[in-house]
């Protein structure tokens, strides 16, 4: 446990280094490119350092499992999973080379009309309905931790990005929101029938079935019990 323990902390720690002065000496040194290839081979310790260590922590319960966690985890996984598939399959404005996106007179496009942030709110999505699912101490590390990454770096970003380009963010962000809908519900963004949108919808859809399908073989449980 403890070593699952510092491993969360560890992946939190590097992955919020790159809004912090060191990304500017390192990149200053060394280059952009550098920079990017360091940090994805220490994400990817930390990642593997991390699952590792939760597989072989003790299962210690906070509480006994509960009927309404399934049907929370019916509601946020396939939406996590819509706007992950959302985010890969066109460019989004807050994304790694989405810039031109954001000259489009409409920038926000598909997903990102629900959240300027699919990736990671999808991912965050995703770990809230497993904390719940799943209260032990191991899987409330695992899973909090993944939560913290994904909607701790959405505030991050935001931050760098206002900082960034201030009027270019804040023509963004007047059109969209970090949390799901808000922007549809307050009318500042509108949901309609596009071709893009229906696409990412239906790649959601086939990816929650499909890791739904692969759950038992891959972790040895129903992704949603009966």
């Amino acid at each position: 446990m403890t070593s699952l323990a510092l491993a969360v902390l560890f992946l939190l720690a590097t992955h919020f280094s790159s809004s912090t002065p060191m990304r500017a000496w390192f990149v200053a040194r060394w280059g952009e490119g550098p920079w990017m290839g360091a940090y994805s081979l220490v994400s990817f310790v930390a990642f593997g350092w991390m699952v590792q260590a939760w597989r072989t922590a003790p299962v210690v319960w906070l509480w006994g499992p509960a009927p309404w966690t399934v049907h929370l985890a019916s509601a946020l996984v396939p939406l996590g999973f819509i706007l992950v598939f959302g985010s890969v399959s066109a460019p989004n404005v807050m994304g790694m080379g989405g810039e031109k996106a954001g000259r489009n007179p409409d920038p926000a496009r598909g997903v990102a009309r629900i959240t300027r942030h699919p990736m990671l709110v999808g991912t965050g999505l995703w770990a809230v309905a497993h904390l719940a699912a799943n209260p032990d101490v191991a899987s409330w590390w695992l899973f909090g931790g993944m939560a913290a990454l994904s909607f701790g770096g959405a505030a991050a970003i935001d931050t760098k990005r206002r900082r960034r380009d201030p009027e270019g963010f804040a023509r963004f962000a007047a059109v969209t929101s970090v949390v799901p809908f808000a922007a549809i519900l307050a009318g500042r963004q509108r949901w309609p029938v596009e071709r893009l949108m229906a696409v990412q919808i239906a790649g959601g859809v086939a990816l929650t079935a499909l890791i739904g399908l692969a759950h038992p073989w891959l972790l040895g449980v129903p992704a949603f019990p009966s």
